[in-house]
């Protein structure tokens, strides 16, 4: 990337953070995740521009959060509404169960998809996939949701339906690497592949007929 790939993409991280605040997560996902992979690669002078353009961002996030957002977000009223989709880190086996419980919503909202645990594995399989042929495309995907897990964790974001659509992008990307993986090979595996597609597209479907 060249000095004009990166004002284009500082300029582009800006605007999006101006019309949308969660965004961040995604672009500090994509600059931070693509950093490690050039590190990993020895390729410093790249690495360094996409720590770059993840810094400046972060420091327009931090600007427009203190001066505008902080106002609307921090109110007794909507601290209140989003405590119960905080997520917490589960120390005992009941805990647990109620983590998961909070995480796999995500299949079920704002992604819509039928059986979560289904779909949790689906996803699993992508990540799978996406790390045995090339991990410089796995990380700038998880990153994003690590991050939003994080913020929750520290109960600054609620895990929960449409405070997640973001992240629709990245999670239907694993679902379809994952179905792709159970489809490769003999024909019964692509027949598994529609079989459990249609199964996870079956809720929506039927809402919509």
């Amino acid at each position: 990337m060249d000095e004009k790939g990166t004002t284009a993409l500082l300029l582009a991280g800006v605007l999006g953070v101006v019309f949308s605040l969660p965004i961040i997560l995604v672009l500090c996902g994509l600059a931070f995740g693509q950093a490690a992979v050039f590190y990993r690669r020895k390729q410093l002078s790249e690495m360094g521009r996409y720590l770059l353009v993840g810094g400046l961002w972060m420091v327009i996030f931090t600007l427009l959060w203190w001066n505008y957002y902080s106002f609307n977000y921090l109110r007794p009223d909507v601290l209140a509404y989003q405590k119960p989709y905080y997520l917490s880190l589960p120390l005992t086996f009941s805990e647990w169960g109620s983590f998961l419980k909070k995480l796999f919503a995500v299949f079920r909202s704002p992604l819509d998809l039928s059986w979560p645990g289904l779909a949790a594995l689906i996803v699993t399989t992508g990540c799978w996939s996406l790390w045995s042929r090339d991990r410089g495309r796995l990380l700038p995907l998880l990153l994003p949701v690590l991050f939003t897990v994080g913020l929750s964790m520290a109960e600054r974001y609620p895990f929960h339906g449409r405070f997640l659509a973001f992240l629709l992008p990245v999670f239907f990307i694993l679902v379809a690497q994952g179905i792709g993986q159970v489809m490769e090979g003999p024909p019964w595996r692509l027949l598994t592949g529609i079989l459990i597609l249609a199964v996870l597209m079956s809720q929506p479907l039927g809402r919509s007929l």
